[in-house]
């Protein structure tokens, strides 16, 4: 019988260490805020790629019994850029996706 699932993942992402979006002013430009957009989308795009896993695993003993485990891929990928008061991070990325997963267990 199966028992699915659903997990909400939530990504934040700081844009400190993302060369060219990091500055050294608080005020930010139309440039750096364009560069920000274009890191977070790749950054969804990325998840958005991911494909589904399944394994399938064996218990020990006499009358082993095989589960199998999927998950994936991720569902419903949105993401949002804000604009931080931080001089190392101006901007904080979040990404939030759903990932379905199921175990099945045959004998």
């Amino acid at each position: 019988m199966p028992f699915p699932e659903r997990f909400a993942l939530i990504a934040v992402l700081m844009f400190s260490s993302i060369p060219g979006v990091a500055q050294e002013n608080p005020s930010t430009t139309q440039s750096e805020q364009a560069k920000a957009i274009a890191v977070i989308t790749r950054v969804a795009d990325s998840i958005r790629q991911c494909a589904a896993n399944s394994q399938i695993s064996q218990t020990k003993g006499n009358k082993p019994l095989f589960y199998r485990f999927h998950s994936g891929p991720p569902t419903s990928v949105r993401f949002d850029l804000k604009q931080s008061d931080s001089l190392v991070a101006p901007y904080v990325g979040i990404v939030e996706m759903g990932v379905f997963t199921s175990r099945h267990r045959t004998q």
